[in-house]
């Protein structure tokens, strides 16, 4: 088994037991606009990237009612330059992107009401 799918194991499974508590951000380098549904099981909305004028930003909206989403934007160094969230359905971080950050890093996740 490959390092990749044992972390992924690992993951999934420690997010079932944690009741999918805030254990399950994750990473996704902004340069380019992307999507993605990362919930193993609920369906869920996920936007990040960087717009032609600076704009970083992470869009996350998961369809679950018991669960919250979160999403932020960071720097190459791990600060927050913007965090939202929401106790149902969407929430929407974003900063305009400076020379100085390096990359900027799109984040979300989720949480248990």
């Amino acid at each position: 088994m490959s390092i990749k799918k044992i972390l992924a194991t690992a993951t999934i499974a420690l997010t079932l037991l944690s009741g999918g508590a805030s254990l399950t951000t994750t990473t996704a380098h902004a340069g380019t606009s992307g999507f993605a549904q990362p919930h193993p099981y609920i369906l869920d909305y996920w936007y990040y990237g960087v717009q032609d004028n600076g704009w970083a930003y992470s869009h996350y909206e998961i369809t679950a009612s018991y669960l919250g989403s979160k999403s932020s934007v960071t720097d190459s160094f791990g600060n927050v330059k913007s965090r939202a969230s929401a106790d149902y359905g969407y929430d929407n971080s974003g900063a305009y992107k400076q020379w100085y950050w390096g990359t900027a890093n799109a984040h979300y996740g989720w949480y248990n009401l």
